[in-house]
Protein backbone atom coordinates (compact mmCIF):
# COMPACT_ATOMS: atom_id res chain seq x y z
CA UNK A 1 0.00 0.00 0.00
CA UNK A 2 1.31 3.47 -0.82
CA UNK A 3 1.99 5.91 2.01
CA UNK A 4 -0.12 8.49 0.17
CA UNK A 5 -3.04 8.33 2.58
CA UNK A 6 -4.70 11.65 1.87
CA UNK A 7 -6.20 12.92 -1.39
CA UNK A 8 -7.23 9.85 -3.37
CA UNK A 9 -10.33 9.03 -5.40
CA UNK A 10 -11.11 6.30 -2.87
CA UNK A 11 -10.96 8.69 0.08
CA UNK A 12 -13.03 11.38 -1.60
CA UNK A 13 -15.65 8.80 -2.60
CA UNK A 14 -15.76 7.73 1.03
CA UNK A 15 -16.22 11.34 2.12
CA UNK A 16 -19.20 11.80 -0.21
CA UNK A 17 -20.86 8.58 0.96
CA UNK A 18 -20.36 9.43 4.63
CA UNK A 19 -21.73 12.94 4.13
CA UNK A 20 -24.96 11.57 2.68
CA UNK A 21 -25.43 9.46 5.81
CA UNK A 22 -24.79 12.25 8.28
CA UNK A 23 -27.83 13.05 10.45
CA UNK A 24 -26.52 15.82 12.69
CA UNK A 25 -25.23 19.30 11.95
CA UNK A 26 -22.19 18.67 14.15
CA UNK A 27 -21.12 15.67 12.14
CA UNK A 28 -21.56 17.55 8.89
CA UNK A 29 -19.32 20.34 10.19
CA UNK A 30 -16.66 17.82 11.18
CA UNK A 31 -16.91 16.14 7.81
CA UNK A 32 -16.61 19.46 5.98
CA UNK A 33 -13.44 20.10 7.96
CA UNK A 34 -12.05 16.73 6.91
CA UNK A 35 -12.92 17.13 3.24
CA UNK A 36 -11.29 20.56 3.21
CA UNK A 37 -8.01 19.06 4.42
CA UNK A 38 -8.07 16.29 1.85
CA UNK A 39 -8.81 18.71 -0.99
CA UNK A 40 -6.08 21.07 0.18
CA UNK A 41 -3.38 18.57 -0.73
CA UNK A 42 -3.69 19.74 -4.31
CA UNK A 43 -2.68 23.30 -3.45
CA UNK A 44 0.16 22.10 -1.19
CA UNK A 45 1.94 20.64 -4.20
CA UNK A 46 2.91 17.68 -2.05
CA UNK A 47 5.58 15.30 -3.27
CA UNK A 48 6.22 11.63 -2.63
CA UNK A 49 9.20 9.52 -3.63
CA UNK A 50 9.07 6.29 -5.64
CA UNK A 51 8.41 4.27 -2.48
CA UNK A 52 5.43 6.44 -1.55
CA UNK A 53 7.10 8.35 1.28
CA UNK A 54 6.82 12.10 1.73
CA UNK A 55 9.76 14.10 0.40
CA UNK A 56 11.37 16.27 3.07
CA UNK A 57 11.13 20.04 2.70
CA UNK A 58 9.28 19.77 -0.61
CA UNK A 59 6.62 22.39 0.21
CA UNK A 60 7.74 25.84 -0.85
CA UNK A 61 6.27 29.34 -0.78
CA UNK A 62 5.86 32.21 1.69
CA UNK A 63 6.09 31.19 5.34
CA UNK A 64 2.76 32.81 6.13
CA UNK A 65 1.04 31.99 2.84
CA UNK A 66 -0.46 34.36 0.32
CA UNK A 67 -2.37 36.31 2.98
CA UNK A 68 0.21 36.75 5.72
CA UNK A 69 -1.89 39.06 7.91
CA UNK A 70 -4.79 36.62 8.05
CA UNK A 71 -2.44 33.69 8.62
CA UNK A 72 -0.71 35.36 11.57
CA UNK A 73 -4.11 36.32 13.01
CA UNK A 74 -5.48 32.78 12.71
CA UNK A 75 -2.25 31.31 14.07
CA UNK A 76 -2.47 33.55 17.13
CA UNK A 77 -6.15 32.69 17.69
CA UNK A 78 -5.67 28.96 17.41
CA UNK A 79 -2.58 28.94 19.65
CA UNK A 80 -4.25 30.96 22.40
CA UNK A 81 -7.39 28.81 22.40
CA UNK A 82 -5.30 25.64 22.21
CA UNK A 83 -3.27 26.74 25.26
CA UNK A 84 -6.49 27.26 27.19
CA UNK A 85 -7.75 23.85 26.14
CA UNK A 86 -4.46 22.22 27.12
CA UNK A 87 -4.36 23.99 30.49
CA UNK A 88 -7.79 22.51 31.25
CA UNK A 89 -6.36 19.03 30.61
CA UNK A 90 -8.14 19.09 27.24
CA UNK A 91 -11.58 19.25 28.83
CA UNK A 92 -12.77 22.85 28.32
CA UNK A 93 -14.85 24.12 25.42
CA UNK A 94 -11.87 26.15 24.16
CA UNK A 95 -11.42 23.43 21.55
CA UNK A 96 -14.60 24.68 19.89
CA UNK A 97 -12.79 27.93 19.13
CA UNK A 98 -9.54 26.20 18.17
CA UNK A 99 -10.42 23.95 15.26
CA UNK A 100 -11.41 26.53 12.64
CA UNK A 101 -8.33 28.72 13.15
CA UNK A 102 -6.05 25.68 13.26
CA UNK A 103 -7.60 24.36 10.06
CA UNK A 104 -7.02 27.70 8.33
CA UNK A 105 -3.33 27.67 9.21
CA UNK A 106 -2.92 24.05 8.13
CA UNK A 107 -4.67 24.61 4.82
CA UNK A 108 -3.30 28.02 3.89
CA UNK A 109 0.12 28.43 5.52
CA UNK A 110 1.55 25.05 6.62
CA UNK A 111 5.04 26.56 6.78
CA UNK A 112 4.02 29.03 9.49
CA UNK A 113 4.82 26.83 12.48
CA UNK A 114 5.62 23.24 13.40
CA UNK A 115 3.18 23.65 16.27
CA UNK A 116 0.40 23.33 13.70
CA UNK A 117 1.35 19.68 13.31
CA UNK A 118 2.37 18.99 16.90
CA UNK A 119 -0.94 20.34 18.21
CA UNK A 120 -2.77 18.80 15.26
CA UNK A 121 -2.29 15.26 16.56
CA UNK A 122 -4.30 16.14 19.68
CA UNK A 123 -6.94 18.01 17.67
CA UNK A 124 -7.40 15.05 15.32
CA UNK A 125 -7.68 12.76 18.34
CA UNK A 126 -10.50 14.95 19.65
CA UNK A 127 -12.30 14.90 16.29
CA UNK A 128 -11.77 11.14 15.98
CA UNK A 129 -13.35 10.56 19.39
CA UNK A 130 -16.31 12.77 18.42
CA UNK A 131 -16.92 10.88 15.17
CA UNK A 132 -20.02 8.69 15.36
CA UNK A 133 -19.39 6.21 12.55
CA UNK A 134 -16.54 3.80 11.74
CA UNK A 135 -16.28 5.37 8.28
CA UNK A 136 -15.74 8.84 9.68
CA UNK A 137 -13.22 7.56 12.22
CA UNK A 138 -11.29 5.92 9.39
CA UNK A 139 -11.36 9.17 7.45
CA UNK A 140 -9.81 11.00 10.41
CA UNK A 141 -7.06 8.39 10.62
CA UNK A 142 -6.37 9.04 6.94
CA UNK A 143 -6.23 12.76 7.69
CA UNK A 144 -3.78 12.19 10.55
CA UNK A 145 -1.51 10.20 8.24
CA UNK A 146 -1.69 13.01 5.71
CA UNK A 147 -0.83 15.54 8.40
CA UNK A 148 2.35 13.66 9.26
CA UNK A 149 3.31 13.58 5.58
CA UNK A 150 2.68 17.30 5.29
CA UNK A 151 4.87 17.97 8.33
CA UNK A 152 7.74 16.09 6.68
CA UNK A 153 7.20 18.00 3.44
CA UNK A 154 7.16 21.31 5.29
CA UNK A 155 9.85 20.82 7.95
CA UNK A 156 11.77 17.62 7.22
CA UNK A 157 13.05 15.54 10.18
CA UNK A 158 11.71 12.47 8.40
CA UNK A 159 12.99 9.78 10.76
CA UNK A 160 11.39 11.28 13.86
CA UNK A 161 8.08 12.24 12.24
CA UNK A 162 7.70 8.96 10.34
CA UNK A 163 8.28 7.02 13.56
CA UNK A 164 5.48 8.99 15.24
CA UNK A 165 3.25 8.43 12.22
CA UNK A 166 3.76 4.66 12.35
CA UNK A 167 3.18 4.55 16.11
CA UNK A 168 -0.08 6.47 15.75
CA UNK A 169 -1.23 4.19 12.95
CA UNK A 170 -0.73 1.21 15.25
CA UNK A 171 -2.52 3.01 18.06
CA UNK A 172 -5.61 3.79 15.99
CA UNK A 173 -5.56 0.68 13.79
CA UNK A 174 -3.52 -2.20 15.28
CA UNK A 175 -4.65 -4.47 12.47
CA UNK A 176 -2.92 -2.21 9.96
CA UNK A 177 0.55 -3.32 11.09
CA UNK A 178 1.62 -4.33 7.53
CA UNK A 179 1.42 -0.65 6.55
CA UNK A 180 3.11 0.51 9.75
CA UNK A 181 6.06 -1.85 9.27
CA UNK A 182 7.72 -0.06 6.31
CA UNK A 183 7.24 3.26 8.12
CA UNK A 184 9.08 1.96 11.19
CA UNK A 185 11.80 0.49 8.99
CA UNK A 186 12.29 3.74 7.09
CA UNK A 187 12.18 5.78 10.32
CA UNK A 188 15.01 3.73 11.83
CA UNK A 189 17.03 3.81 8.63
CA UNK A 190 16.65 7.57 8.37
CA UNK A 191 16.92 8.41 12.07
CA UNK A 192 19.84 6.12 12.87
CA UNK A 193 21.13 6.51 16.42
CA UNK A 194 18.68 9.36 17.02
CA UNK A 195 15.67 7.05 16.61
CA UNK A 196 13.32 7.09 19.61
CA UNK A 197 13.50 3.95 21.72
CA UNK A 198 9.74 3.47 21.45
CA UNK A 199 9.98 3.39 17.66
CA UNK A 200 12.70 0.71 17.84
CA UNK A 201 10.57 -1.31 20.25
CA UNK A 202 7.48 -1.12 18.04
CA UNK A 203 9.58 -1.96 15.01
CA UNK A 204 10.64 -5.26 16.58
CA UNK A 205 7.13 -5.99 17.83
CA UNK A 206 5.78 -5.36 14.32
CA UNK A 207 8.58 -7.47 12.79
CA UNK A 208 7.62 -10.43 14.96
CA UNK A 209 3.98 -10.03 13.99
CA UNK A 210 4.92 -9.81 10.31
CA UNK A 211 6.89 -13.05 10.56
CA UNK A 212 4.16 -14.86 12.48
CA UNK A 213 1.21 -13.73 10.39
CA UNK A 214 2.72 -12.89 7.00
CA UNK A 215 5.87 -14.97 6.94
CA UNK A 216 5.22 -16.25 3.45
CA UNK A 217 4.21 -12.86 2.02
CA UNK A 218 6.43 -11.81 -0.88
CA UNK A 219 6.12 -8.20 0.22
CA UNK A 220 7.89 -8.86 3.51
Amino acid sequence: MSQKDGFTEENMTRIIKIYRKMKTKTNKILLFFLASILISTLSFGQKYDDEGFAVSNSISGPKYGNDSINCVTQLSLYRENYRQWRSSNFESDAILYTVDSWRHVFLNCPLASQNTFIDGTKIIEYLYNKAETPELKQAYVDTLMLMYDTRIMAFGNEGFVLGRKAADLLSYKPEDFPNAFPMFSRAIKTGGNETESAVVFYYFVTTVRMVRELGGNDDF
